[in-house]
């Protein structure tokens, strides 16, 4: 395994800004300028974690996914020097909660879309309106 680059938290803090973008986190050094715009919590919250020493607190309190401490080890540059793994805070990841959605009312769970009549006559009537429409000002009293 190739060894990675050292960067001290000055070199490290020095870039943060939304074109140059580092964080740390566990002692781990990330150029994650190029996730800003695909972050789902937004490009701020990554900006602002690049200003500080170390972003593993804010990182470990929100409970991100196994893909996404995955995704990290693409923007990967480097160790964070002189970084105590010792007094490092380790933070339990929080259970998810898993949120079942309701059946529908057809018995389909399985993402399949369900029609009620109101996509069926809405449009109708809507049809129906606009011929009305059209027929009373294209042949409407011709009288007045």
């Amino acid at each position: 395994m190739e060894s990675l680059d050292r960067f001290t938290s000055a070199e490290v803090s020095s870039h943060s800004s939304k074109t140059d973008c580092w964080i740390t986190i566990h002692g781990k050094v990330y150029d994650v300028s190029e996730f800003l715009e695909d972050h789902p919590g937004g490009d701020k919250i990554l900006i602002q974690a690049s200003g500080k020493d170390d972003a593993t607190e804010a990182f470990d309190e929100i409970g991100h996914s196994e893909q996404a401490e995955e995704l990290m080890d693409c923007f990967l540059v480097g160790v964070l020097d002189g970084y105590d793994h010792t007094k490092a805070v380790v933070h339990k990841k929080k259970p998810r909660k898993v949120v079942k959605k309701p059946r529908s009312s057809s018995g389909m769970g399985n993402g399949e879309m369900v029609f009620t009549w109101v996509d069926y006559i809405a449009p109708i009537v809507i049809l129906i309106f606009a011929l009305v429409s059209w027929y009373f000002l294209t042949f409407g009293d011709k009288n007045a």
